[in-house]
């Protein structure tokens, strides 16, 4: 989304022009796709510069042109989303991905091992006590 179509976005959803947004205001409302009105300045310093502009609200093909740029927003972001995905996936080499799909017991022989003797003789030191207790 080009930076001019983000400021026709932000303006088809009636937020507030800034001061260097009121020539693209004025673009909009020029071509029907805001009804408003603006003023320009006749004093001689800022000859035709905009000073005063007022949005009432969308027309219909201001409407039409919203959902445009609100759909070509939505695809930016989606693909921004799948690119950020890839150059995650390009960050972890093969060995890691394989890795990271199996289960905690699977990477690491020593570690199952160790745990199991945890395990078995916490079980034994239980059943210990209970019979003898």
């Amino acid at each position: 989304m080009t930076p001019r179509q983000q400021i026709h976005l932000n303006l088809l959803k009636m937020n507030k022009p800034q001061p260097e947004q009121y020539e693209e205001a004025a673009y909009l409302i020029d071509k029907k796709l805001l009804k408003g009105d603006y003023r320009r300045s006749n004093g001689k310093d800022d000859y035709g510069e905009i000073f005063d502009i007022l949005i009432d609200r969308l027309t219909p093909d201001g409407m039409d042109y919203l959902e445009k740029l609100e759909q070509i927003a939505a695809q930016a972001k989606s693909q921004e989303q799948a690119q950020q995905h890839r150059i995650t996936a390009q960050n972890f080499s093969p060995m890691q991905m394989q890795q990271a799909s199996k289960l905690w017991h699977e990477r690491s022989g020593w570690r199952a091992f160790v745990f199991l003797v945890v395990v078995g003789l916490t079980v034994a030191a239980i059943a210990a006590l209970f019979n003898f207790g």
